[in-house]
């Protein structure tokens, strides 16, 4: 099905089944590719938000602190102003994972620590809606949950700015501890 028809299909659509998260991936790849319209337009359609039934969430590790440099952490501003953004990514497969993000899924702050075996959790929260920067970029809006402490816990997606696993890989890695600091 070409894309325009597949665009077609999924806004008539819209009234009556919220587009899906594949869906709005496959929109937001073709747009930045220049596919069908731009960005500018796809701003301008406006679905309902996506929001996620527990079953399509996904939990999503954002990297707090870029190399784990501590002039570069990120956790105070993002907690404070309620959102989740970065202003360059290392790879576009980074950029177009960060931009699957989707309302309903929930984030979680991470630091890697040496070893690489290991990484800091700060907080967490749920994607309540998004904007663009003039540039386009998104920036997401996330009511964070902090004050229940840090964690440390086996480490997923290390190096990287976000990972996505799938629920069965977050499962067999990540301790009890995790799960209860997470429902907090």
């Amino acid at each position: 099905m070409s894309f325009a028809n597949r665009l077609e299909k999924i806004t008539a659509n819209a009234a009556v089944v919220a587009p899906t998260r594949n869906d709005w991936t496959l929109i937001e790849v073709y747009a930045r590719a220049g596919f069908g319209f731009k960005m500018e337009e796809l701003r301008q359609v406006r679905f309902e938000p996506v929001v996620l039934t527990p079953h399509g969430q996904r939990i999503v590790f954002v990297d707090f602190c870029p190399g784990g440099v501590m002039c570069n952490r990120r956790d105070v501003d993002w907690i404070n102003q309620g959102i989740c953004a970065y202003e360059t990514f290392a790879t576009e497969d980074q950029k177009l994972l960060f931009d699957s993000i989707r309302i309903g899924d929930v984030l979680v702050m991470k630091k890697d620590l040496a070893p690489a075996s290991v990484m800091l959790l700060q907080a967490h929260g749920r994607m309540t809606g998004f904007d663009h920067t003039e540039e386009g970029d998104r920036i997401l809006q996330v009511d964070w949950s902090h004050e229940h402490g840090q964690i440390e816990t086996p480490a997923m997606g290390v190096g990287k700015l976000v990972t996505m696993p799938d629920v069965a890989e977050i499962q067999s890695t990540m301790p009890l501890e995790f799960w209860r600091w997470l429902r907090k």
